[in-house]
């Protein structure tokens, strides 16, 4: 009886850590995500500029 206990407390505690690798992995991603986006937007607000300051000084 004792082994079948000790059994399925090892059985429970591998799915938590399954469990908590899925979801680290999940959160480690969309936060990838996130950075990625933020660089993407940062560039075009930056690659507008740069192309709006080039005409504003071809239109001189």
């Amino acid at each position: 009886m004792n082994r079948r206990i000790r059994k399925k407390v090892a059985k429970r505690r591998l799915e938590e850590a399954i469990r908590w690798l899925i979801d680290y992995a999940l959160e480690q991603a969309q936060k990838e995500e996130e950075i990625k986006q933020r660089f993407l937007e940062s560039y075009d607000r930056y690659y507008r500029e740069r192309t709006q300051g080039k005409e504003g000084l071809a239109q001189l």
